[in-house]
């Protein structure tokens, strides 16, 4: 298994993806971690992108669509 094919096939296909994740028969505390690491790289990267685009980027004037917070607030709820 290539993680870039995992990758892929996790976009497209989520349901095949997880049932070969369950087949290699990861203890739980291997399944945890992973959980943990991939909040970890989330917050790592919205950071990084909140320093890469804040959102007094224009002159001093908000940008339309604010912070990444926000941006993210109005596209997921």
């Amino acid at each position: 298994m290539v993680i870039k094919e995992l990758v892929m096939r996790t976009l497209t296909q989520p349901a095949g993806a997880a049932a070969e994740l369950i087949e290699l028969g990861l203890k739980r505390d291997v399944l945890w971690l992973g959980l943990i690491l991939a909040a970890v790289l989330n917050a790592l990267f919205f950071s990084v992108s909140f320093y890469a685009a804040p959102a007094n980027a224009f002159g001093g004037h908000e940008c339309r669509g604010g912070s990444p917070a926000r941006v993210y607030a109005r596209l997921f709820w």
